[in-house]
């Protein structure tokens, strides 16, 4: 009878070592062409950005159109550029520097644009979470996480206010007095000290906490500036201020106002029992 031989095949280990290395250089390849410096997702994510830019740019320059057209065709101001970029949905501090220039903050996108005295309109490329944190005096544990951004597009030290969210928007004060309809518990919402009849630094004009997805307008100030009589100079009231009920009331030195808000409806009481 006649044997059969079965001859078995089998990779041999060289081969399979080349397969490995040729698949390695394979997969190397690929996430270089997909994320190096050049690769498809990076361009991408580069396309995705230059076109945020543009939008932003857009909004910029047709916030600038609409604010010209508030002053009768003059420079456009500060407030009615952030009141025309709020009404398209962009949240922002204009910042006008001593240069002529000015910086557009964009909270949402976290982006810092600067406005030349050309019109030209460059990116910063600042890293928005380095600038925006709270200052080192801000040491409250109510304020751990809390970041506010005033008027002048500087983080503001939380552990001077008082604030609450309400209806959606900050009120610079604490709830029981929000809540007061009677004036039975009227407070105060600024906590610092009146140093040459001003308050320490800037009223926040946006707070962020730890709860909040985004930076949030602040729209009341009820009772903010109280009965605080060695008051002399009112601080720059932010544009997204709407209601100042009694915010100076009975500031008895209160002398000099220099900025309101231009967007208010409600001044009922402000200057109650002031002189100016």
């Amino acid at each position: 009878m006649r044997s059969i031989v079965k001859k078995e095949n089998g990779i041999t280990l060289i081969a399979l070592v080349v397969t490995i290395i040729v698949l390695i250089i394979l997969a190397g390849v690929s996430i270089a062409m997909l994320v190096g410096e050049n690769g498809i997702i990076t361009q991408a994510q580069r396309a995705a950005q230059e076109t945020e830019i543009k939008g932003d740019e857009e909004k910029i320059r047709l916030a600038m159109f609409a604010a010209q057209i508030a002053n009768n065709g003059n420079t456009a101001l500060k407030d009615d550029i952030e009141i025309a970029l709020l009404e398209n949905g962009v949240k922002s501090i204009v910042v006008d520097k001593e240069d002529g220039t000015r910086n557009i903050i964009f909270l949402d996108s976290k982006k810092i644009y600067k406005l030349n005295s050309d019109g030209s309109i460059e990116d910063t490329n600042s890293d928005f979470d380095s600038i925006y944190v709270a200052p080192d005096s801000q040491d409250d544990p109510r304020n751990e996480g809390v970041i506010g951004i005033g008027t002048d597009g500087q983080p503001v030290d939380m552990d001077l206010w008082e604030y609450t969210l309400y209806n959606g928007s900050y009120v610079l004060n604490d709830i029981t007095d929000i809540e007061d309809t009677e004036g039975i518990n009227e407070t105060k919402g600024y906590l610092g000290e009146i140093v040459n009849g001003e308050i320490q630094g800037e009223v926040p004009q946006y707070i962020k906490t730890k709860t909040d997805t985004s930076f949030i307008e602040v729209t009341n100030m009820k009772d903010t500036f109280l009965n605080i009589d060695n008051l002399i100079i009112a601080p720059y009231i932010p544009n997204t201020v709407t209601d100042m009920q009694s915010t100076f009331s009975r500031c008895s030195n209160l002398t000099d106002v220099t900025h309101l808000s231009n967007q208010l409806v409600n001044m009922k009481w402000t200057f109650l029992d002031v002189r100016v």
